[in-house]
């Protein structure tokens, strides 16, 4: 548990590269594009933050 809560954000950055693997991939209605782009963007930017803050341009 300590190691989850410690590298918690490289998690969500996997999860932000497979919500946008699975957009590229799926053939999906408007919708459910916009849902999974805007899932996949949210946890990178969580990574972005927590990673490396202030790293990002």
């Amino acid at each position: 548990m300590k190691w989850l809560t410690k590298q918690w954000y490289w998690i969500s950055a996997l999860l932000g590269g497979l919500f946008l693997a699975t957009l590229g991939i799926g053939d999906f209605d408007a919708r459910s594009r916009m849902v999974l782009a805007s899932m996949g963007l949210i946890f990178l930017h969580f990574f972005e933050e927590f990673g490396s803050p202030g790293g990002f341009p």
